[in-house]
Formats: C-alpha cells, structure tokens, sequence
C-alpha cells in the first residue's frame, strides 16, 4: 500500500497521473523515476514533447532518477533532464528462467541455427537486418526462426507468433546463434535474455548495445557486415566465452542500495498549488493534442 511504502518507484510516462496523485496525498515521501529512452530516439522527433513531459514531472516530483544505461543517461541530458541525484542500474534477466549452458557447434548431420526476436514492429528492432538475411543467407547451410511480431513476412526465415519467456528461453537453448538487430535500445531485456543463456550472440553496433554486450560474440555495422561476422562467429565458436554476466539479484541491490541513500536525503519537496497546476495542465494539453492528432490521421 502506498500510504505504508518508504519509496515510490514510478516508471517513463506510463502513470504520470496517479505519480502526481500520490505526491499531493503523501507530500514527505520519496519519489524516484526509472527512466528509459529517450522516447524520441524511438520515435521520432514528434515525441519531443512526450520527452519534455516526463522531465518536467521528474524535476517536480522525483527525489531520484534511475537511467538503465550510459546512453540513455547521456541522451536524455541531451535532450533536456536535468541532472538531480541519479544512477545508472542495468535491467536483469529472470536467471530462473534464461539458465546458462555450454554451446557446442557439431553441425555434422545438420544446419546451423540462428534465432532473433522481438516484440515490436517498429522497423528500428532490425527488420531491414533481417530482410536482407531472408534474402541472403545460403539456407542450406543455416535455418533461422524469428519469434515475435513482424510487418515484414519473410520467404525462407521461420516465423513464429510471441510467446511466454519459458518457452522463448527454449527456443534460445536449441538454436546456435542469436541476432541482436535492434538499433536503438536503452538497456534491451532480450538481448540480456539472450546473453543469460551463454548462447553466442551477433549484436548490432549502437545506443547502449555495445555498454552492455557480453563479449560471448561479435559486433556487427549493419546489414553489409552481418553475415561477415556470422561467419567469423562461426569459426570462432568454440572460442568464445562470456565476460559479463547479468543477475537479478546483483540489480535488487542496487535498487535497494540507492532507494536507501535517497531516504537519507532530508530535503524536502512539497509541491505547490502552482506547481500542481502547471503539471496538471501540461499533461491534460499533451493528452488532448496527441488525441486530436490521433483522430485527425484517422479520419
């Protein structure tokens, strides 16, 4: 119950509104924002707006700011934050579920295995990458599925719908490689997922791919380049091995050690009627525009 918590932890965008409910009701408590994005990076310069948003109600509301990687700490001061006591805290895969094991590639009597995924259809999560492969890739040497959501159907590459992290870690364990495409991720949880499994992994160079990239693979530029290092990953295999790893148990620490340092903390920041106005306001007018343009395009 919120009226019980020491901390409030509020996330992006997602609830601003009730955030700013619960600063009104417990004034003396301590906010801290979890920040991704920015959300124009992905989007497009036309959240500009939605970037501008969320800063202004973490200037106002938060005690603290968790960023999920360099990048996304050094982007959105880019584009505005303004930097109060913040941190970075990488994201972690559930180890339960995404559970490390040995890769071995005896392909003698079989094709290589490739694997990528994702959730979204924005076209930024690799899809000309993986178009190019449907299109390039010798087939009788590799097979490869893509689990997830997809504009784009492919010829010669396995589609399959989304599922439950069990059964993705599954498909993961059985195949050889995984393709990271994505271009811009703050700190990806697939690609974590991925690399959780010891499985070799091919990673598109950019954002915070490279900060948080295990070494268990190879970087690759672009489209030009991923079959090149395909390759070289290929005949590499065996030698290969991961020098970071990722657990859950290390990021709740890291939550709960500076959830700690932001309670020792003794300002405090009340907001006023103004204030409670102006965010207020701001949010009700960013609502009413991004629905006015929704209907807009529509009709």
């Amino acid at each position: 119950d919120p009226k019980d918590a020491d901390i409030i932890l509020f996330n992006s965008h997602h609830n601003l509104i009730e955030t700013l409910f619960y600063k009104i009701r417990y004034p003396y408590k301590k906010f801290v924002h979890r920040i991704d994005g920015p959300i124009s990076s992905y989007r497009g310069e036309k959240e500009k707006k939605l970037d501008k948003l969320i800063y202004l109600f973490n200037s106002k509301i938060s005690n603290g700011t968790i960023f999920l990687s360099k990048w996304s700490k050094e982007e959105n001061i880019k584009k505005g934050y303004f930097a109060n006591n913040n941190q970075v805290i990488y994201n972690a895969p559930d180890n339960k579920i995404f559970k490390e094991k040995k890769y071995s590639l005896d392909t003698q009597n079989r094709k290589i295995k490739i694997i990528a995924s994702s959730w979204s259809e924005n076209l930024l999560k690799g899809f000309d990458i993986f178009k190019y492969l449907d299109e390039n890739l010798d087939f009788n040497k590799y097979q490869m599925t893509f689990v997830g959501n997809s504009k784009i159907q492919f010829k010669n590459i396995k589609m399959v719908k989304p599922v439950k992290s069990d059964l993705l870690y599954s498909y993961i364990e059985s195949s050889d490689v995984f393709i990271f495409a994505s271009k811009i991720e703050s700190c990806s949880n697939l690609l974590m997922e991925a690399m959780a499994t010891g499985i070799p992994v091919l990673v598109v160079d950019g954002t915070s791919n490279n900060e948080i990239f295990n070494s268990n693979g190879y970087i690759f530029k672009d489209k030009t380049d991923v079959i090149n290092k395909l390759e070289k990953l290929e005949n590499n295999y065996e030698k290969l091995n991961l020098e970071k790893k990722y657990y859950l148990e290390d990021t709740i620490k890291k939550y709960n050690n500076f959830f700690r340092d932001t309670i020792k903390d003794k300002e405090k920041n009340k907001l006023s009627i103004i204030e409670i106005l102006e965010l207020t306001l701001k949010l009700f007018y960013f609502k009413i525009e991004n629905k006015f343009i929704f209907w807009k395009k529509k009709f």
